[in-house]
């Protein structure tokens, strides 16, 4: 039911599910995501000691290992050893086979994924594959995601030599392909994301294979060799948060598009926004936002009465539960005078998007999963980004964007700090301004 769209009927079904069978591993974990989804915040605290046993004992084969993203894990390595149970339990494929080497000349390089559609890997790779120099590489890749892609999105098609549809082929069908074209290295970038394939890249379809971009934490059972990174996802001493050697780039290991163009802002008037209001916002799927960050949002809002805080819609089946809980969540904690200036604003289109949030004063970002294309796509629209460093890679990524971008002060030590920041900011209408122009000019 939820991955049919409609949280509401999914967290029906669970919680008939627990009422039967209480410890129910994979009814426990996704009705504690199915909360996280809906700020359904009571019922998500309850339920995350429980989730938290089920995770450190073995991850249920139903249960993706990249939920445990969103557990604010007490030791980085702990959620590496999540992963790696999970991964365990997942496998496929006939195990592991050695790639034959290329013939030499130009190096081959091979991109395998599903996201090669509207998605925000699309979004970020825009430019990567016609950066490659055509001299010194071959480019293949291989798209196993929906058919209505089969050709590839144009700036793929036109800058990848070889694009190869292979949706309709199952793993070892796939890996048979990929191996006969003698790949030097395979880039790997789904991980534990939606709707991986890891039967494929195990069978060893290239002698040298790594984990790029897709998945922002460890990467178990997809027979890889490298994840890349950077000094800050990945500090000195953190390494052994993944289960294989990290590579670290020298700036942010995010790609972006540097052709994008530079949004132009929509009127205030066509959102309904006041010229003189501070507008805050955070464009993360709700299921990465949690209570700790909502409470220091909500006395924000209360101490500085012309700030607004947009949220992103939960979309048309989700939209009635997650603003009932959110009420009720505001209510309880007797934060009902800033209610209504708590904004659901729907999804868009990327154009649209990054129109409307050129309008926005300050993105605020969360942990223990901090922004990652919601954190490039603001820094691009000149809209300065309030983060806090986290402890593991996923809640890294703001820090690093933010440092790629020289814009330090921007970055918080722990909470205690970040809430104090969001108020001097507030407080101080010129450093958001002055923040904002030196991001367009860079």
């Amino acid at each position: 039911e939820r991955q049919l769209g409609s949280i509401e009927a999914a967290v029906s079904l669970y919680d008939r599910v627990l009422a039967a069978a209480p410890t129910h591993p994979t009814a426990l974990i996704e009705r504690w995501h199915c909360g996280l989804s809906t700020l359904d915040w009571d019922r998500v605290m309850a339920l995350e000691p429980e989730v938290e046993a089920v995770f450190s004992k073995e991850t249920p084969e139903t249960v993706s290992p990249f939920m445990a993203l969103a557990l604010p894990s007490r030791e980085p390595t702990q959620l590496r050893d999540f992963v790696q149970r999970g991964a365990k339990s997942q496998l496929s494929g006939r195990g592991l086979r050695h790639a034959g080497t290329s013939t030499g000349g130009r190096l081959r390089v091979g991109y395998l994924s599903s996201d090669f559609v509207d998605h925000a890997t699309t979004v970020l790779t825009r430019g990567l594959f016609g950066a490659h120099d055509k001299g010194a590489f071959e480019i293949f890749v291989y798209s196993y995601g929906p058919r209505s892609a089969a050709e590839g999105p144009a700036h793929i098609a036109s800058s990848a030599e070889h694009w190869h549809d292979v949706a309709a082929l199952d793993d070892d069908a796939t890996a048979s392909l990929i191996r006969s074209h003698r790949l030097d290295i395979l880039v790997e970038m789904k991980g534990h994301t939606a709707g991986a394939r890891p039967g494929i890249s195990r069978q060893r379809v290239a002698p040298v294979q790594v984990h790029y971009l897709g998945c922002p934490g460890p990467v178990g059972g997809f027979g890889i060799d490298y994840f890349v990174a950077d000094e800050i996802t990945v500090p000195r001493g953190a390494e052994d948060e993944f289960n294989v050697p990290v590579v670290k780039l020298p700036r942010a290991y995010q790609v972006n598009d540097s052709q994008r163009p530079v949004p132009v802002a929509v009127p205030r008037s066509s959102v309904c926004i006041a010229d003189d209001a501070v507008l805050l916002a955070n464009f993360n799927q709700l299921w990465k936002i949690r209570p700790e960050f909502m409470q220091m949002w909500c006395r924000a809002l209360r101490a500085f009465p012309k700030a607004i805080l947009w949220l992103l819609d939960a979309g048309e089946k989700n939209s009635g539960l997650t603003a009932s809980n959110l009420q009720a969540w505001l209510h309880q904690r007797g934060f009902d005078d800033i209610a209504n200036r708590i904004v659901f604003v729907p999804r868009l289109r990327n154009e649209q998007h990054m129109n409307r949030l050129a309008v926005v004063n300050l993105c605020l970002d969360q942990l223990p999963y901090s922004s990652h294309t919601t954190g490039s796509d603001a820094l691009w629209a000149g809209v300065p980004m309030l983060t806090v460093k986290g402890n593991t890679f996923a809640g890294r990524v703001g820090a690093s964007l933010l440092t790629t971008h020289d814009e330090p002060s921007f970055i918080a030590n722990d909470l205690q700090d970040y809430e104090a920041r969001l108020h001097e900011l507030l407080g101080s209408p010129t450093m958001l301004t002055d923040a904002h122009q030196r991001l367009l000019a860079k």
